[in-house]
């Protein structure tokens, strides 16, 4: 996600090369720590980096 400000699971898969399952799973796990946000829902969803603050 580096260099993009929001991207689609399938343009994840697609850079990555990991099956959506993992993937998701992936995602979500990153969501429930705070390392990305999600936005939108079905078709329209996308995924954003966070970016701490704290500096």
């Amino acid at each position: 996600m580096q260099g993009q400000k929001e991207m689609t699971r399938v343009q994840i898969e697609r850079n990555t090369g990991i099956k959506k399952d993992t993937l998701l799973r992936i995602l979500n796990g990153m969501i429930e720590k705070g390392f990305i946000q999600k936005t939108g829902a079905g078709r329209g969803t996308k995924y954003i980096r966070n970016v701490s603050t704290d500096n």
